[in-house]
């Protein structure tokens, strides 16, 4: 899906490789992951001054940051939801889509019928469904 790169951070050489980000100058760390242990990398990488974008959702009610680190690197953070309302998304969305540049085949990762919908949510939202990344409802 365009990635130029990816990295196991649970590999036995990540240490070198997370030394390796941390010298780059990151302008820009989109945390997709959804975990405490991500928005911690996410801010290890990101340059003085550069833009955090939470994309992932942390499941539960709290994560955690340094606002130390945060304030001494004048660190910016954007949300990426909807009520955010920073800019409309919907039309470079469109484009992406409409340019195939983004194939939301191969992020659909569950289904449910409308029924089971609630349920569903409440168990997505409680960190019980396994490799969720987006979901389709079905009638």
């Amino acid at each position: 899906m365009g990635a130029t790169e990816a990295h196991n951070v649970t590999g036995a050489d990540f240490a070198d490789v997370k030394r390796d980000l941390e010298r780059r100058g990151i302008d820009i760390v989109v945390d997709t992951s959804g975990s405490q242990a991500g928005l911690d990398l996410a801010t290890d990488i990101v340059r003085r001054a550069g833009r955090i974008n939470l994309f992932g959702w942390i499941k539960g009610e709290e994560a955690q940051f340094n606002p130390s680190t945060w304030h001494g690197k004048a660190i910016s953070i954007v949300n990426s939801s909807p009520a955010a309302q920073m800019r409309d998304p919907f039309p470079p969305a469109i484009r992406l889509l409409l340019n195939k540049t983004i194939q939301l085949e191969k992020l659909v990762t569950h289904t449910c019928s409308i029924d089971e919908y609630p349920t569903f949510m409440t168990d997505v939202t409680g960190g019980l469904v396994d490799g969720y990344i987006k979901g389709v409802v079905t009638n």
